[in-house]
């Protein structure tokens, strides 16, 4: 499993490069042509002492977590 610095590397490029904000997005759902899609879009901090210990990919987290 990656530490979570290494999962940073592009997000870490774009800060050096004077982002100031950087955006996650993810979809949910079966996919256009089947079904309802929902979008989501987030902006969180990356300082290492705020990074939200755990965020990785939905998938990976149980229904009940999620």
């Amino acid at each position: 499993m990656k530490d979570q610095k290494d999962m940073l590397i592009y997000e870490r490029k774009y800060i050096q490069d004077g982002c100031n904000y950087i955006a996650g997005m993810d979809e949910a759902g079966r996919g256009p042509l089947a079904g309802p899609v929902s979008c989501a879009c987030a902006i969180m901090p990356l300082e290492e002492d705020r990074i939200i210990p755990g965020i990785d990919d939905s998938k990976k987290l149980s229904p009940r977590k999620r």
